[in-house]
């Protein structure tokens, strides 16, 4: 235990003295020490792991995704005691454990008696609080923090329930497709669009242009038809250039002075998801809007609305029912695979 980085300033002394405070207990693998969402009141403890090994995880939507695996030497729990909130993750035993348990007050002042300490925790939370940013978020900047991953997100159960019962609707969409298809394409591959919005039933699509990044446009879909209403509204551009463009902005932004007053957490948070940023490939676009057609006519679970986009690695459907499916373009084909 000698060797637990944030304990190194400690004197033998102290540190015995933590030690006889702290409650040893076992967990079997799989028992949970803490869940998420959990009161941190005066009975919230701080975890060292003497042996074994333990998962630092949260619930994201259908499933679990882990924020960190701790070892022996490590500790955990710190972000709920300091911010008096409730557990931000759970915390789960991976093999059998042994933990030493240290309960809030003498948590408290351990840092308040011990200045290097304290630091090396705030540090500590910090970084945490950085890792839990990057894996709540189901996307980040350039697209999705993993790049197989379909997320199904449920709406109003009513609109569920009675999706057999309600009679569709047939949107002026569906009477142009053929020709808008094309258009649409031509809009995201060979003009200054970099992502598009087509809203079925009000026959509207939305289009954010890398010019005029913070102010959407809507356009009757009809209008999109024709070529020259997109010569008017959408000038011609390269795939390249447009993506040059792109990266351009995000080195601006990367540059200005108002985020170098920014914490270095904050810095990292909004700044290393852009470093690794591309484009999505050409043909990713083309297969996304090829299948559009399909997804409308689904004779239950049609289409309602979809977003695609150039630069962030996804695409976002709605369907009748109310859900959303938010789906990588790796698994897009997968997606339609299981569904059509």
């Amino acid at each position: 235990m000698q060797a637990i980085s944030i304990l190194q300033n400690l004197s033998v002394n102290d540190f015995d003295m933590l030690c006889s405070q702290a409650t040893e207990r076992h967990y079997a693998a799989d028992k949970l020490v803490f869940e998420e969402g959990d009161i941190c009141d005066k009975s919230a403890e701080f975890f060292f792991v003497k042996s074994g090994k333990v998962s630092i995880f949260i619930y994201k939507y259908h499933r679990t995704e882990d924020i960190s695996i701790l070892n022996a030497g490590e500790c955990f729990g710190e972000m709920g005691i300091l911010n008096k909130t409730r557990r931000t993750a759970s915390a789960r035993a991976l093999q059998d454990s042994t933990l030493l348990c240290l309960d809030r007050q003498a948590f408290c002042s351990v840092i308040e008696s011990h200045p290097k300490i304290g630091e090396k925790v705030y540090a500590l939370m910090a970084r945490r609080n950085q890792e839990l940013a990057l894996k709540e978020s189901i996307l980040d900047s350039s697209g999705f923090n993993e790049r197989r991953v379909h997320v199904s997100i449920k709406g109003d159960r009513s609109l569920s329930e009675t999706v057999f019962d309600r009679e569709r609707y047939k949107s002026i969409v569906d009477d142009i497709f053929p020709d808008l298809i094309p258009k649409l394409q031509s809009l995201l591959l060979e003009r200054n669009v970099f992502r598009i919005l087509i809203n079925f039933n009000s026959g509207e699509v939305e289009t954010y242009t890398i010019f005029n990044p913070f102010s959407p446009e809507t356009h009757a879909a009809n209008r999109l038809t024709s070529t020259s209403y997109l010569d008017r509204h959408f000038p011609e551009l390269d795939y390249a250039e447009k993506a040059s463009v792109i990266g351009s902005v995000y080195l601006s932004l990367a540059q200005n002075p108002g985020l170098s007053q920014l914490s270095e957490h904050w810095q990292t948070l909004f700044l290393d998801p852009l470093k690794s940023w591309q484009a999505v490939p050409r043909e990713k676009i083309k297969q996304a809007l090829s299948q559009l057609v399909t997804l409308r006519n689904l004779e239950n679970y049609y289409l309602r609305n979809v977003s695609i986009s150039t630069v962030v690695d996804v695409i976002r459907m709605q369907f009748n029912c109310d859900g959303t499916h938010i789906v990588s373009n790796d698994d897009y084909q997968r997606f339609l695979e299981e569904n059509l």
